[in-house]
């Protein structure tokens, strides 16, 4: 009986640790898709904190899949919709398909150096 709830703490503290990955739903809600805006909002947030930490955040498939569906969609207008996303909240984002995954690296742009800024 020890073992178990042992096995239920480690467990649950792997999948809400989200320094190391992008899990960013606790518990069993891991498995339900986020729809709408609170699924964006969540994402943004996660990315946010992540972007203060270490200045970029990976995103991986099972997330990016709450919030733009790839069975909605062409993986053009995914793409695109990602890329708006991350526009719209000052980001720039790199989108990696690998074939059978795909994985998105926010991060903020760099600070253009001008010629009036120099």
């Amino acid at each position: 009986m020890r073992h178990s709830s042992v096995y239920r703490a480690r467990s649950t503290q792997r999948k809400c640790n989200t320094t190391d990955d992008t899990t960013l739903v606790k518990g069993n809600e891991h498995e339900k898709p986020n729809k709408g805006r609170a699924g964006l909002k969540i994402l943004a947030k996660h990315i946010a904190q992540q972007l203060e930490q270490r200045g970029f955040c990976l995103v991986f498939e099972h997330d990016l899949e709450r919030c733009w569906p790839s069975s909605g969609m062409s993986r053009a207008e995914r793409e695109r919709k990602i890329q708006d996303f991350a526009e719209s909240q000052g980001w720039t984002a790199a989108i990696l398909d690998a074939g059978f995954s795909t994985r998105a690296i926010f991060q903020k742009p760099e600070p253009s150096m001008d010629a009036a800024s120099i």
